[in-house]
């Protein structure tokens, strides 16, 4: 986690320096019990976090979730099958039922 100080100096937050709560969902990070997060210059970028996510990989492959791997083997194959461009009169809209289903269990949630 980086920041503007309250001098416009860039700083590096330490690991140590925050937590991360990894329970909730979205996950977020809060300060240690008892401290504050540091005064910031007043500036759009004032904070940015850089967070690596995806699944973890055991023997050099992905953990992707079943589910999402399901998903998109149809969802591509369905793209192929119907390749025309956009915009022509064979558009196709795919059902939302059983395809799209198979990512429910894995949103997380939105942001606006």
């Amino acid at each position: 986690m980086k920041y503007y100080d309250w001098q416009n100096t860039r700083q590096t937050l330490g690991a140590d320096d925050y937590l991360v709560d990894q329970l909730a969902s979205p996950g977020y990070l809060v300060p240690p019990i008892g401290c504050a997060w540091p005064k910031t210059w007043i500036r759009p970028d004032a904070v940015t976090v850089r967070m690596v996510c995806g699944y973890a990989e055991e023997s050099g492959c992905p953990t992707t979730p079943e589910g999402i791997r399901q998903w998109m083997l149809l969802y591509i194959a369905a793209l192929f099958a119907y390749r025309e461009p956009i915009g022509s009169q064979n558009n196709v809209t795919l059902p939302r039922d059983y395809v799209q289903g198979l990512l429910d269990l894995s949103v997380v949630g939105r942001y606006p």
